[in-house]
């Protein structure tokens, strides 16, 4: 566990000239606590696997039942999420762990976020609008912290955030840009953050 915050996803230390520079430590978590519990018997691993992209499946479901007034795109959504042939490698493959962790709370961070701006149009208390974007930044945090790609999320909350005010001529361009530019400074600051302090180069990620 101590090497948990220093090595990258394959292990070797984040300084090390030959890391690949992929910052995990959710994921990696995960793993260690898998070899806690069964060792190194595979099933437990995609048992793990199944389960949390169970877990992501509801997750869309519910997202979609946000976003779509209709049952029927709700129930289309959810069945070509959990059974798409693309989620194979990420759910059938043990190393795709990575890419189910980071959209779960992917998943969660923009929900939390769509929460936010309702609760904010509809004028509600500021409790519940700053525990909504909390939580979004809290599960971005999570989402970046399984895999690098998770920093995404952010780009997503600002174009929903734009796109749902567009049209509305009580926000201005000045209203829209104090809204998303705290997701930019806090996506700027990490792509900072994860490479320079921990004295690796800037590597690209597909």
């Amino acid at each position: 566990m101590s090497r948990l915050l220093v090595d990258d996803f394959w292990g070797t230390p984040l300084s090390h000239s030959g890391s690949h520079g992929s910052y995990r430590p959710l994921c990696v978590l995960s793993f260690r606590l898998n070899y806690m519990l069964g060792g190194f018997r595979a099933w437990g691993y995609h048992l793990v696997n199944i389960l949390l992209h169970c877990l992501a499946t509801s997750l869309v479901v519910r997202l979609a039942r946000l976003l779509f007034p209709s049952s029927i795109p709700v129930a289309i959504t959810g069945l070509l999420f959990a059974a798409h042939p693309i989620h194979t490698e990420a759910v059938a493959g043990v190393v795709g762990r990575a890419d189910v962790a980071a959209c779960i709370f992917y998943l969660m961070s923009f929900q939390c976020y769509v929460a936010h701006v309702r609760h904010r149009d509809r004028l509600c208390r500021q409790g519940k609008q700053w525990l909504c974007m909390c939580g979004c930044v809290l599960f971005a945090s999570c989402a970046i912290l399984s895999k690098e790609t998770g920093v995404t999320v952010l780009l997503l909350c600002t174009g929903y955030d734009v796109l749902t005010h567009l049209g509305k001529k009580r926000n201005s361009l000045v209203d829209i840009f104090t809204k998303v530019s705290p997701h930019s400074g806090f996506a700027y600051t990490h792509e900072q953050n994860s490479f320079i302090g921990v004295g690796c180069d800037y590597r690209q990620y597909t």
